[in-house]
């Protein structure tokens, strides 16, 4: 098997702060188990075992072991060639051992250093596997030197080596096939693929400026996405790139592919692209299963892992795609012609509810009531009213267009008339509505207003006391909303000052800092009641500016 080729090593080497503590190890029946942080962080559980030689029961014992990876040291080099089990090093000494391979047992030495693995091997043995091969289903970064050949062998790197090889090889094998195709990819160190990645990457760019409109949000996606991966500086980092941009490996090929198109076939992909786009948009609800299977039918066909290979196969897209559009765009301006006309009697129900609304908004105002309610409701109300104004195509001599979506309104045919949110946000605005009254015919906002002859109030008072929210928001005009705001805060500046009325009442000064902070949260309540409203306070004259006045001399 051939040998490592891609890049240095040396990263594998240096381990990261605590790597040491990661590193586990306990006897299993003679097997030595690990483990181990993987390059992405994550923990991995392996295996290490000595085997006299390799027979053809091997790879099934291999695979009995369920770990991440399996390293295996044999006693001497195998007769034929072999093929590595998935996540399996095996370590093929340059020669057979003079002792027998196996084993060793522990002596008094070992039981002082209790943490010596099993597996330990004398000089020689490592001298000759260090000589030897490490065969792998992948091709490995680290050499049998770097392993065996400083004194303890070590394991924990060719544990990482394999782990992130096998994943860096979940990449780049597809890649190689991606770059290659129709041909047969031939064997490339991974520098060389990340560099053909790169070189693809620029072809792809340079023949689009200018093209923005008709490359579209899927191409230049591909292009950044790619232009990130290939930018990564050492398979380590290409690794944790592509894991992070691509969790699905298909992803990345229809990517690679697409590139390809751009850079060798500019026409036909910029053709694919604008057909992709419209199936993008032609969004199908999944009660109608023949325009699904439809779609679907022309989503197979427009693949550029197709285009690559077999160019002619996008006259069978496009045949396809008509079949699909026509009979989706009668679908739509069906859909589009029903569903404006129920959301128009939706927008009447909400312009019936304004009233109720702009009473809602004024009560708010109250800040002396306590905290405003349902102002969400009312976002809520103000977007569906604007939702359901209509489509200004609707009934126009051209409703009907080739694109997938109306360009006016945007209505997707698996979208419905807003039914649900219509009812909920009305009940809300209702509810809150009640609340506010319930706070207003509360005892001590009574009393203030009972005080009152003004017949305006009076009519209020019977609203409220019977709940009666239509004949509120007929009522409820500036007049008495300044009224009530002048009595509210009366009231509340009538509970700030009791405290110091009553020790004026008793002929008792007050303390100092009561009538400090009686003067400040009146102050507060002044403000508050003046912001609510929409207005400020004037500024302070020049004299109170000044400071408390002077006592005249006597």
């Amino acid at each position: 098997m051939r040998q490592a080729t891609w890049g240095d090593p040396s990263g594998v080497e240096s381990r990261p702060e605590g790597a040491a503590s990661s590193i586990q190890a306990h006897e299993l029946g003679g097997v030595q188990q690990i483990s181990l942080l993987d390059a992405a962080g994550d923990r991995r559980e392996g295996f290490v075992l000595r085997m006299p030689r390799w027979d053809a029961s091997a790879p099934a014992n291999l695979q009995a072991l369920k770990g991440d990876f399996r390293i295996v040291i044999l006693g001497e080099p195998p007769e034929t060639s072999i093929q590595a089990p998935p996540g399996t090093v095996i370590c093929a000494p340059v020669a057979p051992a003079k002792a027998p391979a196996a084993v060793r047992e522990p002596t008094t030495v070992y039981a002082v250093e209790a943490e010596r693995p099993p597996t330990s091997l004398t000089a020689a043995e490592a001298t000759l596997l260090s000589l030897g091969k490490l065969l792998a289903p992948v091709d490995l970064r680290v050499t049998p030197q770097e392993v065996f050949g400083a004194g303890e062998p070590r394991f924990e790197l060719l544990a990482r080596d394999i782990l992130t090889s096998e994943a860096l090889a979940d990449y780049l094998g597809p890649l190689a096939v991606a770059l290659a195709a129709p041909a047969v990819p031939g064997r490339s160190p991974a520098q060389e693929l990340m560099a053909a990645l790169q070189r693809l990457v620029h072809h792809a760019e340079a023949p689009l400026p200018g093209l923005e409109r008709e490359v579209g949000p899927e191409a230049t996606g591909a292009i950044d996405r790619l232009s990130q991966l290939s930018a990564a500086a050492g398979v380590e980092s290409f690794l944790a790139c592509a894991r992070r941009l691509y969790p699905r490996v298909p992803a990345f090929l229809e990517d690679v592919y697409l590139l390809r198109a751009l850079a060798e076939r500019l026409s036909e992909a910029l053709e694919m692209l604008s057909m992709r786009a419209f199936l993008v948009q032609a969004v199908v609800p999944p009660t109608d299963p023949d325009l699904l299977l439809d779609r679907a039918v022309v989503l197979e066909q427009l693949q550029f892992a197709s285009l690559i290979p077999e160019p002619q196969r996008l006259n069978t897209a496009r045949a396809a795609l008509d079949y699909f559009r026509s009979h989706y765009q009668r679908c739509y301006a069906a859909h589009h012609r029903s569903c404006w006309t129920e959301t128009a009697r939706l927008h009447a129900r909400l312009l019936e509810a304004k009233d109720h609304a702009e009473a809602l908004r004024r009560l708010n105002t109250l800040t002396e009531l306590g905290p405003p309610v349902g102002e969400a409701s009312l976002e809520t109300y103000r977007e569906l009213v604007e939702q359901t104004s209509g489509c200004s195509l609707l009934g126009a001599e051209g409703e009907k267009v080739d694109e997938a979506l109306c360009p006016a309104c945007r209505l997707r045919l698996d979208q419905q008339p807003p039914q649900e949110q219509v009812s909920e946000v009305l009940k809300r605005v209702e509810r809150a509505i009640e609340r506010q009254m319930a706070r207003l015919s509360a005892v001590a906002v009574r009393q203030v207003l009972e005080r009152s002859t003004n017949p305006h109030v009076e009519q209020f008072l019977k609203v409220i006391q019977a709940a009666q929210i239509a004949s509120l928001a007929e009522i409820l005009d500036d007049e008495l909303m300044g009224y009530l705001r002048r009595f509210l805060v009366e009231a509340r500046i009538g509970s700030v000052l009791d405290p110091i009325l009553s020790h004026l009442e008793q002929g008792t000064p007050p303390k100092a800092e009561e009538a400090q902070a009686a003067l400040r949260e009146l102050a507060q309540v002044l403000q508050r009641a003046f912001r609510a409203s929409g207005r400020a306070l004037p500024p302070p004259r020049a004299a109170l500016k000044e400071g408390p006045a002077k006592k005249p001399r006597a």
